[in-house]
């Protein structure tokens, strides 16, 4: 996804790909939760990857907005 929005001059094919990544790391996020009570992962390991989800969040949310406003000043 990351690669077609860095490729693409269409600003709703963008959204629609920005809405799939947010999909996909909700997704990530609940398989952690689950591992957890599931005992698969352990509290620490959890807390580590859901940090770096929200280090990937920000930075996916970044990015896109950037992309956005440089088609908007074309």
């Amino acid at each position: 996804s990351i690669f077609i929005i860095d490729n693409s001059s269409n600003i709703n094919e963008i959204n629609n790909n920005y809405s799939n990544i947010k999909a996909n790391i909700s997704l990530i996020d609940f398989y952690l939760e689950r591992f957890l009570l599931k005992r698969y992962l352990s509290n620490s390991n959890v807390e580590k990857l859901t940090i770096k989800l929200i280090e990937i969040n920000k930075m996916s949310y970044v990015w896109v907005n950037n992309k956005i406003k440089a088609l908007n000043e074309n």
